[in-house]
């Protein structure tokens, strides 16, 4: 699985941080709604690790999909600090919220992600909808995940390539087994192994 799939998995996490933007609220008329207080409450929840209240908010067998709503999805559990929780810090990864549609029994944000990440590799805001689901009892019963727009390019491939070429060591350092590990240790190196890319190509450094 590579990073962007990897990351578009753990990204909701942060993603959703700035939820509460009454700005967004306001332009859809709708910041009363009971489900956008819902989702608002489980988001704040997430937000300061608490995850007693995230378990209070979930209805019994919440489940999290990808892409398309299909089976049984994967069990949310309440947790504290995610895998990512590093890695986003390190990156100034940062949201904005550019839709909010309430339909039943479902709420759908749409997001757009940056991070200096992306920037480093040349990649503009990233797009994600999320949709929350409830049930009966006006619990988090789930949430899909997912895109509906191709996402834009960037030049990670050229510089995968030029450093196994210039420096082997250091991308298997980056990605053992060919995969990001979110560590904050190697945020670090890739930060200054992309910047030595992009200055032997002309670019700006990021730091």
């Amino acid at each position: 699985m590579n990073y962007f799939k990897r990351r578009f998995i753990c990204f909701f996490q942060l993603a959703l941080l700035l939820f509460c933007a009454s700005n967004i609220l306001s332009q859809e008329k709708n910041e009363d709604h009971p489900l956008i207080k819902k989702v608002k409450a489980y988001r704040q929840a997430n937000a300061e690790h608490d995850t007693a209240r995230v378990q209070a908010l979930l209805a019994k067998g919440a489940a999290r999909w990808y892409e398309k709503k299909e089976g049984s999805g994967i069990p949310i559990k309440p947790a504290g600090k995610g895998p990512w929780s590093d890695w986003d810090e390190y990156f100034k990864g940062s949201s904005q919220v550019e839709s909010c549609k309430v339909d039943s029994n479902q709420v759908t944000i749409r997001l757009m992600e940056i991070n200096d990440f992306y920037r480093l590799i040349e990649r503009g805001p990233a797009p994600t909808n999320l949709t929350y689901y409830f049930d009966t009892e006006g619990k988090s019963a789930g949430i899909l995940i997912f895109r509906n727009v191709k996402p834009k390019a960037d030049r990670f491939d050229e510089f995968k390539k030029w450093t196994e070429k210039n420096h082997p060591d250091d991308l298997k350092y980056l990605m053992p087994e060919g995969e990001i590990v979110p560590t904050l240790d190697r945020a670090k190196k890739w930060r200054v192994a992309l910047n030595k890319w992009r200055k032997s190509i002309g670019l700006a450094t990021i730091e």
